[in-house]
């Protein structure tokens, strides 16, 4: 309701724009005036009463007040035809319902603009509006984030997300110290601890950069007739090999493994072509080339001589 003064206007139009009074009388006529320059005026006469309702600051028209109480309306009285006017206007208003905003006038009626905004960045609330209301937060109890990365399967309730159990930050490694800092998560911290790292093979297993390390164990049996080596489940591992090996015996030649022994080959030849000695061998120093007995007869080219010593004289064998 935009209300327009009209009685001033209405006096011009009936009776000029000199120097003007409009009183409204009985009849609804308004009296004379003075003339402009000092003339007389002429009477009143009746017409349409275009008065000011000074209590209600609202036209009248013959009486009636134009107020239609529409805020979308400009009330006024038509000087011309004496009825009320009542023009469609596009003021801000108010549509009474509280879900809609920046409601304005659109052919004569309030109409409500874009729906407010009732979203409260709480994922804990379902939101909406109710038009007798406003907003409504109602909570829920959907799956949050309490932004604690110490907890896991975060839960709604009463409209604040709660932390659900401790994360499990045990990564199963005995070389690491597990633990969990709020604005990050887990961590794993290196240790030294003693520890086992599931292989027979070695000793003195200890935590070095976040792994299980040990010290070889020695599975050298002396056998050069045996390969070593170690497997982690059962342990040290000797495979009988056919290597080329001393057996320790002067008397033998050419010895080789064979079952993860050091066997003999072929006798050496002891023979040093002296008729005068007795060959043979001893098996820690080797051949022996000991003297024949006395006057054993030995040749000597185209005679028969008999050895002294170890060597064949030229006395006559007898």
């Amino acid at each position: 309701m935009r209300l327009i003064h009209w009685g001033i206007l209405l006096a011009c139009f009936t009776v000029g724009c000199g120097e003007v009074s409009a009183s409204p009388d009985a009849n609804g006529g308004s009296g004379g005036t003075g003339g402009v320059g000092g003339a007389g005026g002429t009477g009143g006469s009746g017409g349409v009463d275009a008065s000011i309702d000074a209590e209600l600051d609202a036209p009248t028209c013959n009486g009636v007040n134009c107020n239609d109480n529409n805020p979308c309306t400009d009330d006024s009285c038509d000087p011309v035809g004496g009825g009320c006017r009542h023009t469609n206007n596009t003021a801000a208003c108010e549509d009474g319902n509280p879900c809609t905003t920046m409601d304005v006038c659109r052919n004569g009626v309030c109409t409500g603009g874009p729906a407010l905004n009732c979203n409260d960045n709480n994922p804990c609330t379902d939101d909406s509006c109710n038009p007798a209301s406003g907003c409504v937060h109602a909570n829920n109890t959907a799956a949050c984030n309490d932004g604690n990365a110490c907890t896991s399967n975060d839960v709604c309730m009463n409209g604040t997300c709660m932390g659900g159990p401790a994360t499990n930050c045990n990564d199963n490694n005995p070389c690491t110290d597990d633990s969990c800092v709020p604005a990050t998560g887990c961590v794993h911290t290196n240790n030294t601890a003693a520890c086992d790292d599931s292989s027979v093979c070695t000793t003195n297993d200890h935590c070095v950069n976040g792994a299980c390390v040990g010290t070889l164990i020695n599975c050298d049996d002396g056998n050069v007739c045996t390969d070593d080596t170690c497997n982690a489940t059962t342990g040290c591992v000797h495979t009988p090999n056919a290597a080329p090996c001393d057996d320790g015996n002067f008397c033998t030649t050419m010895d080789v493994c064979r079952n993860g022994v050091c066997t003999g080959g072929p006798a050496p030849n002891c023979d040093d072509g002296n008729p005068c000695t007795i060959d043979s061998c001893v098996s820690t120093s080797g051949c022996v080339h000991a003297p024949e007995a006395p006057n054993t007869c030995c040749n000597i080219g185209a005679g028969n001589h008999v050895c002294s010593g170890t060597q064949c004289s030229n006395n006559i064998c007898p």
